[in-house]
């Protein structure tokens, strides 16, 4: 066993720790001057930093964008090809030659659905470029009696605000006479 006795205290009573023991070194003017100006600079230099910083990025983003888009716009684009240019001709010359009159006249020598189609597009024509809308109410109403009787007729996308009333029109009145018989 050990000589030290666990019950008796570490020091006595008597005995007091002098303020000497305790205390801690206090620094000298000139060390505490040195440190204000240090830690001045460091603490006024950080917010600097992070603004630089943030600043520098935003222009890299900037100048990156320029960049990519200067190269992006110099990159050569291909040549259509002969079939392509032969088939955006032949569009161009029927879209050069599609007058509502020229439409109407070809349409006594073709089919049924094709009949529907010229008579679609000189309502649209009618519609659309001449602001006619009587002459294109009279070619959607053909269009109206050559579609099948018996289906409800759809309304597509490409249709005209005109004939998608008149078709929707047309819907509700079958619809009406069918509920009533």
């Amino acid at each position: 066993m050990s000589d030290i006795d666990e019950e008796q205290p570490l020091m006595d009573a008597s005995e007091e720790l002098c303020d000497e023991m305790l205390a801690l070194p206090q620094p000298g003017r000139e060390f505490r001057d040195a440190l204000l100006k240090r830690t001045c600079a460091v603490v006024r230099t950080r917010p600097r930093k992070r603004r630089l910083l943030l600043a520098g990025s935003v222009c890299v983003a900037y100048a990156a964008g320029i960049a990519t888009m200067t190269l992006w716009s110099r990159q050569p684009s291909e040549a259509p090809t002969a079939a392509v240019t032969r088939v955006a001709h032949i569009q161009a010359k029927a879209q050069a030659s599609e007058e509502p009159e020229m439409l109407l006249a070809r349409v006594p020598d073709v089919s049924r659905s094709e009949q529907i189609r010229l008579l679609t597009r000189a309502g649209d024509l009618y519609l659309v470029q001449r602001d006619d809308v009587e002459r294109a109410l009279y070619c959607y109403r053909q269009v109206l009696e050559l579609a099948p009787s018996g289906q409800p007729l759809s309304v597509c996308q490409n249709d005209s605000w005109l004939l998608a009333s008149l078709k929707m029109a047309q819907n509700q009145e079958t619809t009406h006479e069918n509920q009533r018989s």
